[in-house]
């Protein structure tokens, strides 16, 4: 019997968001983003959306049951690892998880690590993270509690699992990546923005220009918006009532 793919290297596509109060920010394109992925990565581009979702159904999707909570879903090939072939329907297992998330709102601190994202340019959500949590797992050994990646130019890039925003006054700014997947959290986020009467602008971003923001904020889809308080010696406010307007926001929507 052969071995999967996914025993042997973590190989797997998935996506994660959060519910609240019962509802999830821009469901249907985290469905949609996580359908394109596996479609192109083990079929080829064959499937429609609803074939994929009558046969693998989001049943276990409760959040009624589960309404301010976090939900990941992970799809993996059952076929073994010499297979190079687009698998077949029955191939394939979907995996549907949820757990509780912490309620406090506490700023993080970020370390400068240098991105191993440099060469490839990722279309897909991989469910192996291991050189993001390496990442992370070198700024934590550093003192700090992530990672900020960048490029071997000195070019900000990203968190480990989020993007970064950074602020001064009524600008706000987030790197432009060339490699990056369209982040859903970072789009409620310039929608938020907008209704307020902002835009966030995407440019790049060097290293030294820190300096000029007053505060900064990690955006996912799950934690939402999280102040960071310092990379390395530079230190920023914190501004946690933006974090709370955002979900407030989200809550409303």
């Amino acid at each position: 019997m052969g071995i999967s793919r996914s025993s042997l290297y973590g190989e797997s596509i998935f996506t994660s968001f959060r519910s609240l109060d019962g509802k999830v920010p821009k469901f249907e394109s985290h469905l949609n983003r996580f359908f394109e992925s596996v479609n192109s990565y083990y079929f080829n581009s064959r499937l429609s959306e609803s074939q994929f979702y009558n046969f693998y159904p989001l049943e276990n999707l409760d959040f009624i049951r589960f309404p301010n909570h976090y939900f990941r879903l992970t799809f993996e090939s059952l076929k073994p690892a010499s297979n190079r072939c687009g698998i077949g329907l029955c191939d394939g297992k979907l995996k549907i998880q949820q757990g509780e998330l912490p309620k406090s709102l506490e700023s993080i601190s970020l370390e400068s690590i240098r991105s191993p994202y440099t060469i490839f340019a990722w279309k897909h959500k991989a469910g192996s993270y291991f050189e993001s949590l390496l990442g992370k797992k070198q700024a934590i050994l550093k003192g700090a509690q992530d990672a900020l990646f960048v490029s071997p130019e000195q070019k900000i890039l990203e968190i480990s699992t989020s993007r970064i925003v950074f602020r001064r006054g009524n600008l706000f700014v987030t790197p432009r990546l060339a490699y990056s997947f369209n982040s859903i959290g970072l789009e409620l986020f310039r929608e938020f923005l907008m209704s307020l009467g902002f835009e966030l602008y995407e440019q790049e971003l060097d290293f030294s220009e820190l300096a000029d923001f007053e505060s900064a904020f990690a955006v996912n889809s799950v934690k939402l918006l999280t102040p960071v308080r310092s990379i390395e010696s530079r230190e920023f406010k914190t501004q946690n009532q933006l974090c709370l307007e955002f979900e407030k926001w989200l809550r409303e929507l």
